[in-house]
């Protein structure tokens, strides 16, 4: 399980004092591979990162940001406010069952 960000350099260091930074195998960042969200090089760099893989999910909150190319997006709609065709959660904890 990996992380793939937009936001700057201090995304590592926030994670760790979350507690949650070792929850994630990688990180992803915009700032690092020159190029933003939702660009398929982006999603590919970070697919690289993860190996080999049987699947792949994207899961994130933004419609326009989040869908990835090529990528099967999850929405987490906490809201329940976004219209699209992508799959949606409203909590986290969905996910799993989601994903089975």
């Amino acid at each position: 399980m990996g992380v793939i960000s937009d936001f700057d350099e201090r995304l590592e260091s926030i994670l760790m004092d979350l507690g949650i930074l070792k929850y994630f195998d990688f990180l992803e960042q915009s700032h690092v591979e020159g190029y933003s969200k939702p660009s398929a090089e982006l999603y590919e760099a970070a697919l690289k990162k993860a190996g080999t893989v049987d699947k792949a999910w994207h899961v994130g909150d933004d419609l326009e940001k989040d869908a990835f190319p090529g990528a099967q997006t999850i929405l987490l709609d906490r809201k329940t406010v976004l219209e699209t065709a992508h799959p949606k959660i409203s909590t986290l904890t969905e996910l799993h069952s989601l994903i089975q």
